[in-house]
């Protein structure tokens, strides 16, 4: 699970890359986030507000590589079309359909799905108040011990 800290900070970005300092250096004195390598981007509320900006540079990774809050949404989104129009010219923008098609062959995981479901539906691992959901799998509660090879163990979800 990722830690969930507050750093306040300033943020840069160049026709390169994304600049994060941390005010008080840690876990480094500058962050820097090649726009090249940047996958995904999403924007988020924070605290229920619309100040949140996330920042993937893993296709498949459980979490954003960072997740920043702004003080306002005008700064937030001013980063964000900076950024989504970069990427508009360098990568391919995913859709439900087109993680469900790897999903089905197989291609990604069914946890790496359901997170890039949660993603879309404005879900993140980076605010416990929209932490993603996952259904309900297990259909035995009441076994001392789960026999994961036994089909009845599970619950029927088609």
């Amino acid at each position: 699970l990722p830690i969930l800290v507050c750093n306040p900070g300033h943020v840069c970005i160049t026709d390169k890359s994304l600049y994060f300092q941390p005010l008080n250096g840690y876990p480094k004195p500058v962050l820097q986030i090649k726009l090249e390598d940047v996958r995904r981007i999403y924007k988020r509320r924070h605290g229920l507000m619309p100040v949140g900006l996330e920042v993937f540079c893993t296709e498949n990774d459980l979490c954003s590589d960072i997740y920043l809050k702004f003080y306002n949404s005008q700064d937030r989104d001013e980063l964000y079309y900076y950024i989504a129009t970069y990427l508009e010219n360098h990568i391919t923008e995913q859709t439900v359909e087109s993680y469900m098609l790897q999903w089905q062959k197989g291609h990604i995981t069914n946890n790496q799905y359901l997170l890039h479901i949660n993603n879309l539906a404005d879900r993140s691992c980076n605010d416990l108040s929209q932490y993603p959901v996952f259904p309900w799998i297990i259909a035995d509660y009441s076994s001392p011990e789960l026999d994961l090879l036994n089909p009845a163990t599970f619950r029927e979800l088609g």
